[in-house]
């Protein structure tokens, strides 16, 4: 029979470790999580569904430790699910039976998105899907990006679950705000680090991000978009995290130069080039 591990990474989520876990530690072999430098009682609560959890420095993206996870889990198949989302009963119940078969590498599952407790519709639904590749058999020639739940990149076979094997993914407002700039604040360190490299798969994740923050920073310019300074500031962003957006003026205001020359100024790459090559 198939082994399935929950793996996964945590950090200050004290109050989400019980409704999260109780439901999952009876239908997976193993739980295998990753501590961010929780400074509550997360680990605490989390040492009653598993002991294989590794402390890890507190990063901006914990998806990061996504490659480590996969080394250290030892079930035949992944599952990847976050504090702050939940997985319906048909899904637990026939996690094995899916992990059973030889036809397919990995399952995608609808996901349903809430804010403030209100379903954002009609997202997640059969006319404006949101799949989340959540379950993969491991190795399988899969691998995965740095960014928030990525999707993921490799050769596998792939079979998208119908609607009645939904998750939830259940935040708050401000919440989602932070995740949105710190998904930016990740996109400008990669292109920073990998720039313009020719090796292949990241050249095409690179050009992707230069793309969506060439997008990002149009909005900004245009206004239609607020600046926030963690994204622009992103080699210091720790510096600004609590910062709310600014409009141009303030920004303009409060760094004593205009965004147009701070852009210029602070430019990466010739988005121009990049995508001409």
């Amino acid at each position: 029979m198939a082994t399935v591990s929950l793996v996964s990474f945590i950090y200050n989520e004290e109050a989400e470790i019980d409704s999260w876990l109780a439901p999952l530690a009876p239908v997976v072999d193993e739980i295998v999580l990753v501590d961010c430098g929780s400074t509550d009682r997360t680990v605490e609560r989390a040492y009653q569904y598993t002991k294989a959890i590794y402390r890890k420095p507190h990063v901006i993206c914990g998806d990061q430790y996504k490659e480590f996870l996969a080394h250290q889990a030892r079930g035949d198949w992944l599952l990847w699910l976050y504090p702050d989302e939940r997985v319906g009963e048909r899904m637990r119940t026939e996690l094995r039976t899916l992990a059973a078969t030889d036809k397919f590498d990995a399952y995608s599952i609808m996901r349903h998105e809430y804010r403030d407790g209100v379903r954002l519709l009609p997202h997640g639904t059969t006319g404006h899907p949101n799949y989340q590749n959540r379950l993969h058999r491991r190795g399988a020639d899969i691998y995965y990006t740095e960014l928030v739940h990525a999707e993921l990149h490799g050769r596998y076979r792939h079979c998208p679950l119908p609607d009645e094997y939904w998750m939830e993914h259940r935040k708050a407002n401000a919440e989602q705000e932070f995740d949105n700039w710190r998904t930016y604040v990740m996109l400008k360190m990669l292109v920073s680090y990998y720039r313009d490299t020719p090796i292949e798969p990241y050249k095409t994740y690179i050009d992707s991000y230069k793309k969506i923050i060439h997008d990002s920073e149009a909005k900004n310019l245009s206004g239609e978009r607020l600046v926030h300074p963690a994204e622009e500031w992103w080699w210091i962003w720790p510096k600004y995290q609590h910062r709310a957006r600014l409009t141009l003026a303030e920004f303009e205001s409060e760094f004593g130069m205009a965004y147009t020359k701070f852009i210029q100024e602070h430019k990466l790459w010739d988005y121009a080039a990049a995508v001409a090559v």
